[in-house]
């Protein structure tokens, strides 16, 4: 299924991509931010939760990774790092499945950004053996099929 696999990005315009912006204060740098609270600006510090995928501590916006779901054995996923995951899908019922395959295979994958384990979402050319963090193939400006 191509929907949870990225391809490299071809010339798309911008305005094709202003979906993918956020205006949210966690995107907001220099003279902008100082009107915005810091609480607002950081994750909670008290949060210990961890993604299984990326790594990273606490729910994130839900234009980014998304909030943690629990996958059992106090053990977390942000959404988006389980549904681009090549194998996860979705039931009817909006059900995950198939994360924890995903978890399993990503502490085998490192991501091509950032050299971390957890990298599940790969590239939909089959001569592409590239790899990242839902979260770094957006840095690097992959393009997400849906």
């Amino acid at each position: 299924h191509i929907y949870a696999q990225w391809r490299q990005p071809q010339e798309v315009s911008s305005a094709a991509n202003s979906h993918l912006s956020s205006a949210g204060p966690e995107n907001i740098v220099g003279k902008e931010a100082e009107h915005v609270p810091p609480e607002q600006l950081l994750a909670d510090p008290e949060d210990k939760r961890q993604c299984a995928l990326c790594l990273q501590f606490g729910d994130a916006p839900s234009k980014d990774a998304g909030r943690l779901l629990y996958i059992g054995q106090n053990e977390w996923t942000h959404v988006n790092c389980a549904i681009w995951s090549a194998e996860v899908f979705e039931e009817n019922d909006g059900s995950l499945k198939n994360v924890h395959a995903a978890v399993a295979r990503g502490r085998q994958m490192r991501c091509e950004h950032c050299q971390r384990t957890g990298a599940t979402v790969g590239c939909c050319l089959s001569a592409c053996l590239s790899n990242y963090h839902f979260m770094c193939a957006r840095l690097c400006q992959c393009t997400f099929q849906e």
